[in-house]
């Protein structure tokens, strides 16, 4: 967490049950297990990717500095080398936006994509760096109930009887002030904070005029389809996450919950969770779950990280969509126009998918104060462009 807001409020929260975790997330490319992030830890890697990756990460910092930058393949190109580009940068990025890094904007990179300097990238080449790169090197992870309980925690100092559950909104009329469910019942409001997917959001609300909905046609977005699986076996408990650059298989991360917290898992268990990104573009391989999930085991056992299918003791799969906003060149233009639109109408579109953009957890909990902040200042806030992070 980089704030120290969130860090005081989560820790205020969770008290005793959380603990700060270091981070071992891991990739797995040329048949070699490597640290996260790919760039600073070359070592282990087959000689000729080494080699490969050193020569074109030193001459983009001699030949390319001065490279115009119209795209994320450009940025990698510019910044990491064709080496690290072709081997990791551009494959990876491809198989989770399902889109090509070319056709992708640079403005939701933030401290997501680290550059290191040449010593450090050379010293990663030679053996296994010391330091821990990446925006999240430690991360803090609550000790029983999952991140749910985080969530529970927050439900504490709200009023139940203000809390609808199962309901889903039908309509919401910025003329009258009115929110239909669809049930038939309704309520009246003054402002709203929504966190529904902003393409969905723009289709409750009537009336909506037709360039906004315009709009809302050229936000994409890919979706992920998670399936997790137990198994009886304590397993792969010393690592977080790996990613899969690699198309040869079908996840691009899987990932080790027990690891975070053995609560979260019986006894001499664990589970695993993959993540298989598809779009309307790039529609998933298999046409039925069944034959998705006997891949998914059999890339499990090639890679060596499940030992044997009699091991597994069931699976059940989620469905997220949308899952990763797609940062294509209409992004910027076309999200903030419905953005705009609808603040000027008291919506405060935020979240992840409400403000259509690439964030986690701590920017959602900011989003969430500065929105119920400024809606409590009484400022008129119409066509403000953000709502700033920054009120102490």
């Amino acid at each position: 967490m980089k704030s120290e807001y969130v860090q005081h409020l989560v820790k205020q929260l969770l008290g005793d049950n959380l603990k700060k975790i270091e981070r071992s997330s891991w990739i797995y490319s040329s048949n070699s297990l490597t640290p996260y992030p790919f760039q600073s830890n070359l070592y282990g890697l087959p000689p000729e990717v080494i080699k490969e990756c050193l020569i074109g990460f030193i001459k983009s910092k001699y030949e390319l500095r001065e490279m115009e930058v119209n795209n994320f393949e450009d940025w990698v190109i510019k910044h990491l080398g064709s080496g690290i580009a072709n081997r990791f940068m551009i494959p990876y990025n491809k198989k989770l936006w399902t889109v090509h890094p070319r056709d992708l904007t640079t403005e939701w990179l933030g401290n997501y994509v680290p550059t290191p300097k040449i010593d450090e990238i050379v010293d990663g080449a030679l053996r296994v760096p010391e330091k821990k790169w990446g925006y999240n090197s430690y991360f803090y992870y609550p000790k029983y109930g999952g991140i749910y309980s985080l969530i529970n925690e927050f439900l504490k100092y709200i009023d139940n009887n203000c809390i609808y559950y199962n309901k889903k909104i039908a309509n919401i009329n910025t003329l009258e002030k009115i929110v239909t469910y669809s049930d038939g019942t309704k309520d009246t409001y003054k402002n709203i904070i929504s966190t529904i997917p902003l393409i969905n959001l723009v289709n409750i609300i009537k009336p909506m005029p037709k360039e906004i909905h315009i709009c809302a046609k050229k936000l994409k977005y890919n979706s992920i389809l998670n399936i997790n699986i137990g198994i009886n076996e304590e397993s792969n408990l010393d690592k977080h996450w790996i990613y899969f650059p690699e198309d040869q298989y079908i996840f691009y991360r899987i990932g080790f919950p027990a690891s975070f917290s053995k609560s979260m898992a019986p006894s001499g268990c664990s589970s695993i969770y993959t993540e298989i990104s598809y779009s309307d573009s790039v529609p998933l391989r298999y046409k039925s779950l069944e034959e998705i999930q006997k891949r998914v085991c059999a890339d499990l056992i090639k890679t060596k990280f499940l030992n044997k299918l009699e091991n597994i003791l069931f699976s059940f799969s989620i469905d997220i969509k949308p899952a990763y906003v797609i940062y294509d060149h209409n992004w910027f233009h076309a999200k903030n126009n419905i953005i705009n639109y609808l603040r000027g109408k008291n919506i405060l579109s935020i979240g992840r998918y409400g403000s259509w953009e690439y964030s986690a957890m701590e920017d959602a909990i900011l989003q969430g104060r500065d929105a119920a902040e400024f809606i409590n200042s009484g400022v008129c806030y119409g066509n403000t462009s953000r709502i700033s992070t920054n009120i102490k």
